[in-house]
């Protein structure tokens, strides 16, 4: 059995074909060669996207959950990012087209961000990231990552603070400028209330 999610607002095609030997149905962007939702019933494994550089996302089963983030590229298969990798990427990008606007556009995807993978958030993705000229994918790449885990975040059953707590994690490093060491770190063994607390102090 398939099953999708469709957003009416946004512009699909839908393609049915085979991958690993199993059946799934993409929802493409148009223009942007994104697949979303694609969802199959009992081996379940999610596209997230696929960008121009030939990388690709998924979410699949992971130790706790089926909400585990996979990168795939020309590098690595089935890689779950760090958040210290795509941290420093996020500062890399930061040091270049600066910190706010960078900021700005992140919180565009929280605030679109449920625990629903959403074709219309991806498309806003890769309309955002086209500013970014010659680092449009990158920053579609990474924006889609931080999309992804908060998706996550979201359908974590005992988390409190959801998709808060990542943007608590990128507002110490644009905006704060935290260390990305300090960052990945500030969070563990902290209570919950102290978090909750944290992120109310910066207006979210």
């Amino acid at each position: 059995m398939l099953r999708m999610v469709e957003d009416s607002s946004a512009a699909v095609a839908f393609t049915q074909m085979q991958f690993h030997n199993a059946a799934y149905l993409f929802a493409r962007s148009n223009g942007h060669g994104l697949w979303s939702l694609v969802l199959s019933e009992g081996n379940v494994m999610t596209m997230i996207g696929q960008f121009s550089d030939g990388t690709t996302l998924r979410f699949s089963a992971g130790r706790f959950d089926a909400w585990c983030v996979l990168l795939s590229n020309a590098r690595v298969a089935n890689y779950a990012p760090k958040d210290w990798e795509y941290f420093t990427r996020l500062r890399q990008l930061a040091d270049r087209h600066g910190a706010e606007p960078l900021y700005h556009d992140f919180v565009g995807v929280y605030d679109r961000t449920t625990a629903t993978l959403e074709p219309s958030v991806l498309a806003f993705i890769a309309r955002v990231s086209m500013k970014y000229a010659a680092d449009a994918t990158r920053v579609e790449v990474l924006f889609a990552i931080l999309y992804a885990t908060m998706v996550a975040e979201e359908n974590k059953h005992k988390a409190i603070l959801k998709k808060r707590i990542k943007r608590l994690a990128v507002h110490q490093m644009l905006l704060e400028h935290m260390p990305v060491a300090e960052v990945v770190v500030w969070s563990k063994g902290r209570r919950w209330q102290e978090l909750d607390a944290a992120c109310r102090q910066r207006g979210f």
